[in-house]
């Protein structure tokens, strides 16, 4: 729900979630290369299965964790950004609290 409400705090812990999702992938291949090894005796299935699903959840955290790494290194990335010749216009509310994410207050924020 905090990520719903885009509220800093869902974010913050997110980021955390998502490495920890992006890690079990190579971790369980780790651990059925391991079984292997030792003789425990695994169908295609057993191995493929859990492999490919969660490289799937991997993938998508990683995708999330780069949008927002992103978002970080460029804050005003979006469409309120507008070129010298567009007459200025009222910057639109950030869909991410970069501020909270980033480690950065608005005013620092701002001077990049």
């Amino acid at each position: 729900m905090l990520i719903l409400r885009r509220q800093a705090s869902g974010y913050l812990l997110a980021v955390p979630l998502l490495v920890l999702q992006a890690l079990l992938t190579p971790m369980l291949a780790a651990q059925t290369i391991s079984q292997l090894s030792d003789g425990v005796s695994l169908a295609p299935g057993e191995i493929a299965g859990p492999l490919a699903g969660f490289l799937i959840l991997a993938v998508a955290a990683i995708a999330v964790l780069v949008a927002t790494a992103r978002r970080c290194m460029n804050p005003r990335r979006r469409s309120d950004q507008h070129d010298a010749h567009d007459a200025p216009r009222a910057p639109q509310a950030s869909p991410l609290p970069t501020a909270a994410i980033c480690g950065t207050t608005p005013d620092r924020a701002s001077s990049r």
